[in-house]
């Protein structure tokens, strides 16, 4: 459920949204005042990936732009539709080798760029190439608001491994890819070990938070007096809602060093969901203490990886099982359950994100923008048309949200676009394959 309140927390967008008639109207000034103290949260980016495409069929949603309903892969994100965005019918744009897409993939993804011309890799189908050759979308932001950080970004990774192009997708600049880092307690020990989390700044973020609650409170109470019984009943369910987050707020929040439990094995496939989880609470609380504001999420690689899931009953391969076509219905609801275990994790992340009040309100799910894409679309074609993007989370207000938005045979660049022009980069291209100007149309708020 929404938090009752949403990421500009305007006193009159709150009235409004209770439903408060008009009565009310002279005492809203009151409400305002009290409006400007804490800044406004940061923005913070995530991006996610997984291998091997979808099933589009099992993918794509169904119905209008804002009356939509999502299939069985998306099913897990349901609680969150009101903060989706499902982006269908977006292409990567590539004009064939040198590369096999598996490999090249995860590069095209966030760069929106061909590879560089080298001998440095040779796959034997496509031709030899080198790394990517410009900088991915997270890295260009990063450059713009990650300065102000312990860490400019945070590179994360769900059984990756390798040096290839196919275990990158984060690139600084052109030849210059980032690794992932697959072992939560190593990453742990990197973001916590110096104890990089200011906690006189992390005890004034709870306090302010505290504060924005304590002004609020006070001034409903007031109307209660001046307002009809109609407008007096509302009221009185959103002070107990005030009163519900004050008390989680002065129990249980405070910006501390997260319990990922026990060490695991991190290359075993039984326990990839436990380092997932680890990952993901370390994300959530990297961006909650103010570490970063920029990280990605890597599950697996692209490349032939083949990974079960035994977890899920699953032991075939996910990239054998990937090249079986439509016909081969046990293969087909495999993957169908491989896929919707991501949106789950996607999911558990939103969740986790949508605990944490900000100090104006808002949630640190309000003030995220989660893209999560793959390399292709459909794994016994190798097509990059209709590739399956999803994004969640409201940017800090950027996004309008709750909505299927469809691009047929958009060059998916506009994204990449779109993501710079949220996080305040004046840009109208992104990326070597970039034919075009400008944001999706209709995306971003104006």
């Amino acid at each position: 459920m929404r938090h009752p309140f949403r990421s500009s927390f305007s006193r009159r967008h709150l009235l409004a949204g209770l439903g408060v008639s008009a009565a009310v109207a002279p005492f809203i000034p009151l409400l305002e005042s009290a409006a400007g103290g804490p800044e406004a949260p940061p923005k913070r980016l995530l991006l996610m990936f997984h291998p091997h495409g979808t099933i589009y069929d099992r993918w794509v949603p169904t119905g209008t732009a804002t009356d939509f309903a999502l299939p069985t892969i998306l099913s897990p994100l349901a609680p969150f539709q009101d903060r989706l965005v499902v982006l269908d019918g977006l292409k990567i744009a590539v004009d064939g080798p040198p590369g096999g897409p598996h490999t090249v993939g995860p590069a095209y993804l966030w760069t929106g760029s061909p590879m560089l011309a080298g001998d440095e890799f040779n796959h034997p189908c496509c031709g030899m190439h080198g790394w990517a050759s410009s900088a991915s979308v997270d890295q260009a932001i990063a450059a713009q608001i990650g300065n102000d950080t312990p860490f400019r970004s945070l590179e994360f990774g769900v059984q990756t491994g390798g040096s290839h192009p196919g275990s990158r997708m984060s690139y600084v600049a052109a030849n210059q890819p980032l690794a992932p880092e697959r072992d939560p307690f190593a990453m742990f020990e990197r973001i916590f070990g110096d104890q990089s989390i200011d906690t006189e700044a992390a005890a004034r973020r709870k306090a302010e938070r505290l504060a924005v609650i304590d002004l609020v409170k006070p001034e409903l109470d007031t109307l209660t007096a001046k307002v009809s019984q109609t407008d007096r009943n509302k009221i009185d369910t959103h002070l107990s809602a005030i009163e519900q987050m004050q008390n989680q707020f002065s129990s249980t929040y405070t910006c501390e060093l997260p319990d990922l439990g026990d060490p695991v094995e991190i290359g075993s496939y039984d326990n990839t969901e436990v380092v997932s989880r680890q990952q993901l609470d370390l994300i959530t609380e990297a961006f909650a203490c103010g570490v970063t504001n920029v990280a990605s999420i890597m599950y697996r690689r692209g490349e032939n990886d083949n990974f079960p899931y035994p977890f899920l009953g699953i032991a075939d391969g996910h990239h054998t099982l990937s090249h079986d076509g439509p016909s081969n219905a046990a293969s087909q609801d495999a993957l169908t359950a491989i896929y919707r275990w991501h949106a789950d994790q996607l999911a558990y992340l939103a969740a986790r994100m949508d605990a944490i009040i900000e100090p104006d309100g808002s949630t640190l799910l309000d003030n995220t923008i989660i893209v999560w894409g793959s390399e292709i679309a459909v794994g016994n074609t190798h097509s990059m048309a209709n590739m399956p993007f999803v994004m969640l989370g409201g940017g800090g207000g950027s996004i309008d949200t709750g909505r299927f938005l469809q691009y047929p045979g958009q060059n998916h660049n506009r994204l990449l676009v779109s993501l710079c022009q949220a996080f305040g980069l004046d840009v109208q291209s992104f990326g070597g394959f970039d034919d075009g100007s400008g944001p999706l149309p209709g995306l971003l708020k104006t």
